[in-house]
């Protein structure tokens, strides 16, 4: 009865296994490639992958950004000018405490990204050049170790204290739709 159950799985597997790996039924039309693609390809330059295009506009990104929120929210004009600055101190502190210090990944990070100009910025710059000088003890370690700590600590009192802000300048809906958006816990 094993043999017979084990027999019936493995036919099983091998028959979705061709199903799924084989090429299109006769009855479907076949995409060929497009010749005029390839040459297109061929004479495009290869892109740089950290550049934006050229098109792009950080300013446009973020104001359609900014109307998705509104348009999300369903605030009138008065509502939203007053949300909006709440809104944008949340985004930004966010984002800056997330960043930092993330083992030189993306912006903010060691060597080479753009540094930030917060505390927390430059409690992890302090710390690095301690890490990086031979003559450093492991008591000048430990102090830029809980500088970078009290920095985070710092900003993150300082962004809940902006969530609050924003959660009392905002209807229940609101609150829900912010905490869908992301934009609040």
């Amino acid at each position: 009865m094993k043999k017979l159950t084990a027999m019936i799985i493995t036919g099983c597997l091998l028959s979705g296994t061709a199903f799924f790996t084989s090429n299109p039924v006769s009855g479907q039309a076949v995409k060929e490639p497009d010749a005029n693609a390839k040459k297109d390809k061929a004479a495009a330059p290869e892109k740089d992958s950290k550049q934006p295009p050229r098109n792009f506009d950080p300013q446009k990104m973020k104001q359609a950004f900014m109307d998705n929120i509104k348009e999300t929210l369903c605030v009138t004009d008065e509502e939203w000018n007053v949300l909006l600055p709440k809104i944008e101190k949340v985004i930004t502190m966010s984002r800056e405490t997330a960043m930092q210090g993330r083992m030189g990944f993306g912006p903010g990070g060691r060597r080479g990204g753009p540094q930030g100009s917060g505390e927390i910025s430059k409690a992890i710059q302090a710390l690095e050049e301690i890490l990086d000088s031979s003559k450093s003890t492991p008591e000048d370690i430990t102090a830029g170790l809980n500088a970078v700590r009290e920095a985070r600590k710092k900003a993150e009192q300082e962004l809940a204290k902006a969530k609050t802000e924003l959660l009392e300048a905002a209807t229940p809906r609101q609150q829900g739709r912010l905490i869908v958006l992301g934009i609040i816990d």
